[in-house]
């Protein structure tokens, strides 16, 4: 048997030879499983041999190119059966379909839990994938004033802070910051691939004295993940929810492809549900059909004009 990394190489963005992957697959998580699973105990060998079957599904769908059906099988091997070989198939398989921030994170979880377990040719390897992925993905440094607190990234628990650095796709992301006893802290922003920043969330927790009443807003909208603007400040995308100021406010979902939908609220009590439905633009809604319009009409009147001075 060849050494686990001598037929493929998984330098950065290169594509992988077809036959060495899946062989260097197999070779990784595959044998280990059915070696384990003749000593363990009647449940544990159940789970294995699941497991195995459930790998050996992905690379099936691996080779025949179909990368979604084979990054469901492999997380569904690594559920089974968490062993931190399986981390690099799924490293693999996202990065095959583009998704970077998650190719970035299975890498990384794949050296930190393998630790001295891996060899030093793939340790190396996977570091230069990593070091090509970092062009592709935005890096957040989180950092919270008046915590400690939970973080979440567009909805997503990511723990109490202090947090490592975040990994993200291009595109626009919501943050959030909660801590019992403080209005939650709030952030949304467009990112780009390569950049990099230092974000910070502040917390200012209730005055004694005088606590402003807050209501939790709970907002979902059809069809899902709007961006939601309260009183014209973003809050993130739909479902969303948080505490705000009990009162008068003005709720605006917005998503491309469909009008935008606003609905102005009058919060009162402790609990509040919204939801907003968005209507696709029709034809007649985008502007350049009015634009001509307005020149054929513009253009006729200027006909009918010469036409009566002849």
């Amino acid at each position: 048997m060849r050494p686990a990394g001598s037929c493929a190489s998984i330098g950065p963005m290169r594509p992988l030879a077809p036959c060495g992957l899946a062989t260097l697959l197999t070779l990784l998580t595959l044998l280990p499983m059915r070696a384990a699973g003749a000593q363990a105990a009647s449940g544990a060998a159940e789970r294995e041999q699941a497991a195995a079957a459930r790998y050996g599904q992905g690379v099936e769908h691996f080779k025949a190119g179909d990368m979604p059906a084979a990054l469901v099988e492999f997380e569904a091997a690594y559920a089974l059966l968490p062993r931190f070989e399986a981390l690099f198939n799924i490293a693999v398989a996202h990065r095959k379909l583009g998704h970077y921030a998650a190719a970035h994170e299975a890498f990384t979880r794949y050296l930190a839990d393998g630790a001295q377990k891996v060899p030093a040719e793939r340790r190396d390897q996977v570091g230069e994938a990593l070091a090509e992925l970092d062009r592709h993905v935005a890096k957040v440094a989180l950092e919270v004033v008046g915590g400690p607190a939970q973080l979440e990234v567009d909805g997503r628990k990511i723990g109490p802070s202090p947090v490592p650095l975040q990994h993200l796709d291009a595109g626009r992301h919501s943050f959030r910051a909660v801590r019992s006893g403080c209005p939650d802290a709030l952030d949304s922003r467009e990112l780009a691939a390569g950049e990099s920043i230092a974000l910070t969330l502040r917390l200012d927790p209730v005055k004694p004295s005088g606590p402003p009443a807050r209501v939790r807003l709970s907002v979902e909208t059809a069809p899902t993940a709007a961006e939601l603007l309260l009183d014209d400040q973003p809050v993130g995308r739909a479902p969303w929810s948080g505490e705000v100021r009990r009162g008068q406010h003005l709720l605006r979902a917005e998503l491309d492809g469909f009008l935008p939908a606003a609905v102005k609220l009058d919060l009162q009590g402790e609990e509040r549900a919204v939801q907003l439905e968005l209507e696709p633009k029709r034809w007649y809604h985008h502007w350049w059909v009015w634009t001509v319009a307005a020149v054929v009409v513009a253009g006729g009147a200027t006909t009918a004009a010469v036409l009566a001075t002849r």
